[in-house]
């Protein structure tokens, strides 16, 4: 006898809007999570196998933090690839549109590569290395101008660039509405990391050496000042990421101006 073959199907409804508020309430409470995690475990020696408090140190780039931003940094980068592929499937916009929505998707997958393998500081140390093999009056030149970390003067004009042109980008597709409102905020808290950043590579006889005058204002060690920098620093850009993310969750929806429908089939 032959078994006739048949399908089965279930249907998944998803609405995005509902799913967008989960992720940014759920992702934010993670993220506090992890700086509590940070400040209990690690800095204060809940535990005393250094191991272990590595896996909790938020300022680590082999922690579970920073596998968590890597991770939800490729969760946005999969999110701008399918609105790309909406746009393609339903023929909404024009090809520019089409094209802005890939090129922000190719830019987060470039940057959860970066989260996970610390791409932009190892093209810093390269640059400074280079610089001071050549030994030439001008990378000598630049390396004294420029007093952070080397990864800024490589990097930093491509972020800046992208951010420009996310941000016009999301303007004309947003508008005045409160989607371009959580993305202001995300840039706000993304740059204020990166201006974190750049006092954390300073040197101490630099003039704009902070953590100097934080320490002679409140009489803490320097060791806390740097950690608690620092860990600012990364929650503000697990947190300006989320809100991202939650933006362009939403967003689908409007593409597809209904709930999306995902189907399970399988044969029998």
């Amino acid at each position: 006898m032959t078994k006739m073959q048949g399908t089965s199907k279930a249907n998944l409804p998803i609405n995005t809007k509902d799913l967008s508020t989960k992720t940014l309430l759920y992702f934010i409470t993670f993220e506090i999570v992890f700086v509590l995690l940070d400040l209990i475990v690690n800095f204060h020696h809940l535990i005393d196998y250094s191991p272990v408090r590595r896996l909790f140190n938020i300022t680590r780039e082999d922690g579970l933090a920073s596998w968590f931003m890597s991770s939800q940094t490729l969760l946005v980068a999969l999110t701008l690839w399918f609105i790309f592929y909406l746009h393609h499937k339903l023929d909404i916009g024009r090809n520019s549109t089409k094209l802005a929505w890939a090129i922000l998707a190719s830019f987060f997958t470039y940057m959860s590569a970066d989260d996970g393998a610390a791409i932009h500081e190892r093209l810093g140390s390269t640059f400074k290395l280079m610089a001071k093999s050549a030994n030439t009056e001008t990378s000598n030149a630049i390396l004294a101008y420029f007093p952070s970390y080397a990864w800024q003067i490589v990097v930093l004009p491509l972020f800046l660039g992208m951010g420009i042109f996310m941000l016009l980008f999301l303007w004309k597709t947003f508008k005045n509405d409160m989607l371009m409102y959580t993305v202001l905020l995300g840039f706000s808290m993304l740059g204020t990391a990166v201006v974190l950043d750049f006092f954390e590579g300073l040197e101490p006889e630099s003039p704009l050496y902070i953590y100097q005058y934080i320490i002679n204002f409140t009489g803490v060690e320097l060791h806390t000042v740097e950690h608690f920098s620092k860990s600012i620093e990364e929650f503000l850009e697990m947190v300006g990421i989320t809100l991202f993310l939650s933006v362009f969750v939403e967003y689908i929806g409007r593409v597809s101006q209904k709930d999306i429908h995902i189907t399970f089939t399988a044969i029998l």
